[in-house]
């Protein structure tokens, strides 16, 4: 069975967090027979059992993952999956952190977590977090689609925190040992649908009022909710909606529009706006970023 593989970069606060999907098994495959062949990478790893089941190796231990399970595993230890059957389907998730400013609160905080376990950590229970990104599988078509994505790309990412968080409050049995049942919190189901609802609108007028009606909350609750989960308020993710965007459309060799007419398609209200948040967003000007195409 094939792999595919999606690419993407999200940005919470000053820390920039790439991620790498892979949906599928690798294709060799092991030999029942024989110890498998135990690999590692240099970047902590997430992975979600979809469907059937699959046998996991680490250094020290043999586990059978059913379906709905999630294992995270922490970067340089090695590890090996197995399908059970051929009906197995798996997303795994590539995590680097990039620190965009010195002195960012949020990066220490993240480098910390991601580095607070040394052993592959299973948790039981499903996860539409991490469901929700099965339909990246394959090409994805458009700038919507792909600032949906990144937000449900943004919402795994601190669901796996959550994870990591609750994990350092547990007793302290190894963690190989550990087994634990994390449920998707009201408050995080609420920030998706924040999301994308915000990436699915950002092209024309939004209002805070129209977005928190649409999520059953009032104005003073979303911004609540962006500032304690996202360290941003509505109109900055708002913001950055709109220039992924005008960034896909520059890039679209078949546009003909000006950029001041990109501008306007996007939502800005005037050029000189639209100006400033490119570059501050970007690090260069929109004139510069359609030359390099």
């Amino acid at each position: 069975m094939s792999s595919l593989i999606q690419k993407s970069e999200i940005l919470i606060g000053n820390t920039k967090i790439e991620i790498v999907m892979q949906a599928g098994f690798a294709e060799h495959g092991y030999d029942k027979s024989v110890n498998p062949n135990l690999h590692c990478h240099p970047n902590f790893e997430a992975h979600y059992i979809e469907e059937g089941a699959c046998i996991f190796y680490s250094e020290e231990n043999k586990t059978n993952l059913e379906k709905d399970t999630i294992i995270l595993v922490p970067a340089k230890v090695y590890h090996a999956f197995e399908r059970s059957d051929d009906n197995s389907k798996k997303i795994s998730f590539e995590i680097r952190l990039v620190k965009k400013k010195s002195g960012s609160d949020l990066f220490s905080e993240y480098e910390e977590l991601l580095s607070s376990v040394d052993k592959p950590f299973i948790i039981n229970g499903f996860s539409p977090e991490f469901s929700a990104l099965s339909a990246c599988r394959g090409i994805i078509i458009g700038e919507e689609a792909m600032c949906k994505i990144n937000a449900n790309f943004t919402i795994v990412f601190l669901k796996i925190c959550d994870i990591l968080r609750s994990n350092a409050q547990l007793s302290e049995k190894k963690i190989s040992e550990r087994t634990a049942e994390i449920n998707a919190s009201d408050e995080d189901m609420t920030l998706i649908q924040i999301l994308n609802y915000i990436s699915r609108n950002a092209k024309r007028q939004l209002r805070i009022a129209e977005v928190a009606g649409a999520v059953n909350l009032s104005p003073r609750q979303l911004q609540r909710i962006l500032s304690q989960r996202m360290k941003e308020g509505f109109h900055s993710i708002l913001t950055q909606n709109r220039i992924a965007y005008a960034k896909a459309m520059i890039s679209d060799k078949s546009c003909t529009l000006s950029l001041e007419s990109i501008a306007f398609e996007c939502g800005f209200t005037n050029y000189v706006s639209f100006w400033e948040q490119f570059k501050k967003i970007t690090g260069e000007s929109p004139e510069k970023y359609r030359r390099k195409i």
